[in-house]
């Protein structure tokens, strides 16, 4: 018999190779853009009223206005309304 090599192990290889260029092509294809939506917030904004610093006099007089409302059953719009 002649010691010749077999085909085999080359076409196993060739076939490996060509599977694992589909695979990665198929990959890169199907990936979704990552520019598509730049930023989720862009349409997010807020048109409120400056308030007091935080621990001032003039905060701590909201939040008592605030109390005495609710407790007397005033309703006042929010503050910081989402527009």
């Amino acid at each position: 018999m002649r010691d010749v090599e077999s085909p085999k192990p080359r076409r196993l290889i060739a076939a490996t190779l060509i599977g694992a260029a589909v695979a990665v092509s198929a990959g890169v294809v199907g990936a979704p853009s990552a520019s598509a939506d730049p930023s989720a917030f862009g349409a997010l904004s807020c048109n409120c009223q400056e308030t007091a610093a935080p621990g001032s006099p003039a905060r701590k007089e909201e939040v008592a206005q605030g109390i005495q409302q609710s407790m007397a059953g005033q309703s006042s719009p929010p503050r910081h309304a989402v527009g």
